[in-house]
């Protein structure tokens, strides 16, 4: 459903299954990587650059683009591949490297967790490296969501070292942006979940701050590095909020709600009609991003939108009250204005959190 609208403009899209980081330790020491989702990743690459002509694709025309957790694969393959030949250029929405802190210390408490779960023992040898192994994926999956277990990504001499944070990745024009108010749904689920009394003036305050510290800053820090580095970069927000996905009053221009407008499938998102500002918007926004895979070099800049620049209206607000329905160009040092006091802003987050009592 997602890809019809992107192959109706005769452009070929393609999503490729990719697993996670099991953080076994009976994997610790070996040459290969534990960072399996980013192998995948390289794996599909190297496919669709050698097989994507046979669908009517343009192997020397491919992009990666990636939202959230498929924002930050993407991204950490122009680290992992700095002299990258088969992608030409990224779109990464609402996810960066920057927000990539890959311990030094190895932790297999997840691992342990799961494993102790589904019933495979508490001594890490092989036999229960084995069981792990013979566990059906959907139990495995079932029990990761309900343990509430997080596989981070390891460091290893493949992908991430330690020095990734000075590293500078693939240089291919870069698309990159996040919504205005990312964290609003999981500050409602937390809400939703909690037992206790709520002030909306609080939790509208943590997420807006949450926001900024997440998602908000670190794209701005994205774009700016690469900006400086010479790269062409592009550079927007998102702030469309419309009845049939944002379906509640505490929810805005929430995290992925800009997912049915890039792929034009608000119809399915529930069983409220998609307003007439919302189909331009999603039309709009389905042409920037097809403009920019057929040329990352020019695609944008024939569309109308100028490269990235802090000190210039150049950031480009998709869903802007003063242009709902297309774009306004705004300054970006507007948006990113308590970007240069992230300290104050995480010592507010954690007084909110406190009163809140909650931990995002």
């Amino acid at each position: 459903m997602e890809e019809a609208k992107f192959s109706e403009r005769r452009d070929v899209q393609l999503s490729p299954e990719y697993l996670g980081q099991p953080n076994a330790p009976q994997l610790v020491g070996g040459s290969v990587s534990q960072n399996f989702g980013l192998l995948d990743l390289d794996a599909a690459a190297s496919w669709v650059h050698d097989n994507i002509a046979n669908f009517g694709g343009d192997p020397e025309r491919i992009t990666l683009f990636g939202q959230s957790a498929g924002a930050l694969y993407a991204d950490q393959y122009t680290f992992a591949h700095p002299q990258d030949t088969k992608v030409k250029g990224v779109i990464l929405q609402s996810g960066t490297t920057t927000l990539l802190a890959p311990s030094n210390t190895f932790d297999p408490t997840p691992w342990n967790t799961v494993a102790n779960a589904v019933g495979c023992g508490t001594v890490n040898n092989a036999a229960r490296f084995d069981c792990m192994k013979a566990v059906p994926f959907a139990t495995l999956q079932s029990t990761v969501l309900s343990t509430g277990s997080a596989f981070n990504r390891v460091v290893d001499s493949r992908h991430l070292d330690k020095s990734s944070g000075r590293k500078f990745p693939l240089k291919v024009p870069a698309l990159i942006g996040s919504a205005a108010n990312e964290v609003d749904v999981f500050v409602l689920g937390e809400e939703l979940n909690s037992i206790g009394s709520w002030v909306p003036v609080l939790s509208e305050m943590l997420s807006h701050i949450l926001t900024l510290i997440v998602y908000t800053c670190p794209a701005s820090s994205s774009a700016a590095s690469r900006r400086d580095n010479y790269v062409p970069v592009w550079r927007y927000q998102y702030q469309g909020v419309f009845p049939d996905i944002s379906t509640r009053p505490e929810l805005r221009s929430f995290h992925a709600s800009e997912i049915p407008i890039v792929f034009g499938t608000y119809n399915t998102v529930s069983s409220v009609p998609a307003t007439p500002t919302e189909i331009a918007l999603s039309s709009y926004m389905q042409r920037a991003w097809v403009e920019f895979a057929r040329d990352p070099q020019q695609g944008l800049a024939n569309f109308g939108w100028p490269i990235y620049n802090p000190l210039s209206n150049s950031l480009a607000e998709l869903g802007n009250s003063g242009n709902p329905g297309g774009v306004v160009l705004a300054n970006g040092l507007l948006v990113d204005t308590a970007c240069g006091a992230l300290d104050v802003l995480n010592s507010l987050k954690n007084q909110l959190e406190g009163l809140l009592g909650i931990v995002l």
